[in-house]
C-alpha cells in the first residue's frame, strides 16, 4: 500500500509546482467573479428548468452526502490495489471542509437575496463548503478516476449557484481551498502510520 515516491522541487511536490498555473488562474477568475458575482448568479439562473431543478438538486445532495460518493471511491481503490491513497482520500475532504467552515464564519459573508432560493442554506456564503470538500479528492486520486471525479466535483460547486445558494465567488474560492486540501494530504505519508497499513487503508 506504499504510494510511489514523490518528485519534488525544493520542498514541493513536482506535481504542485505544475498547478502553481491552475491556481494562478482560480485567483484571477476569483477576482474577476467578485466584481460581477450579482450578474453571473442572474445570467447562471436564468434558465432553470423543472428538469434542471431536479438534476442539480440531486447533484447538490451528492456534495451534502459526500461520504457516500467518497465510500463507492474507496471501495474501487481498494479492489484496484490503491488503497494507499484511501487515508489521504478522507482526510482531504474533512480538511477542506473544516477549512471552509472556519473561513465561513471568520468571513461571515451574506449568501445571495435577489434570487428564489431551491436548496436549504444556513452558514454564511463564502466559500462554499460543497465545493470545497468535492475538489478535494481531486489532488488525491489517478486516471480516470480523478477526471470522473473532477467533472463531479465542478457539478456540484455549479449546482450551489444555480441553486441560488452561493455566489460563482463562493464556489470558486471554495474550489482553492479544496485542492490546497487534497495538494497537503497527498503530501503525508500516511502508509508509515501501523493502524492505517493494518487496516489496509494506507
Amino acid at each position: 500500500g506504499i504510494p510511489p515516491t514523490i518528485k519534488t522541487v525544493g520542498f514541493l511536490p513536482y506535481d504542485y509546482m505544475k498547478k502553481r498555473y491552475y491556481y494562478l488562474i482560480a485567483v484571477i477568475a476569483l477576482a474577476f467573479s467578485f466584481l460581477y458575482d450579482r450578474q453571473l448568479v442572474l445570467a447562471l439562473t436564468y434558465y432553470r428548468t423543472s428538469e434542471l431543478n431536479v438534476l442539480f438538486k440531486i447533484l447538490s445532495w451528492a456534495g451534502t452526502l459526500l461520504p457516500i460518493p467518497l465510500l463507492v471511491a474507496s471501495i474501487l481503490m481498494y479492489r484496484k490495489k490503491m488503497n494507499g491513497n484511501i487515508s489521504a482520500l478522507w482526510a482531504s475532504a474533512g480538511i477542506a471542509t473544516a477549512a471552509a467552515y472556519i473561513l465561513k464564519y471568520l468571513i461571515n459573508r451574506d449568501r445571495p437575496d435577489f434570487i428564489a432560493v431551491l436548496d436549504q442554506r444556513g452558514s454564511p456564503s463564502f466559500p462554499s463548503a460543497h465545493s470545497s470538500a468535492s475538489f478535494a479528492p481531486v489532488s488525491v486520486l489517478h486516471s480516470n478516476m480523478k477526471k470522473l471525479w473532477a467533472l463531479f466535483a465542478v457539478f456540484v460547486a455549479f449546482s450551489r449557484v444555480y441553486l441560488g445558494a452561493h455566489y460563482v465567488s463562493d464556489i470558486i474560492a471554495g474550489g482553492i481551498v479544496g485542492s490546497l486540501a487534497g495538494d497537503m494530504m497527498s503530501m503525508i505519508p500516511f502508509h508509515k502510520i501501523k493502524l492505517l497499513r493494518r487496516l489496509k487503508i494506507a
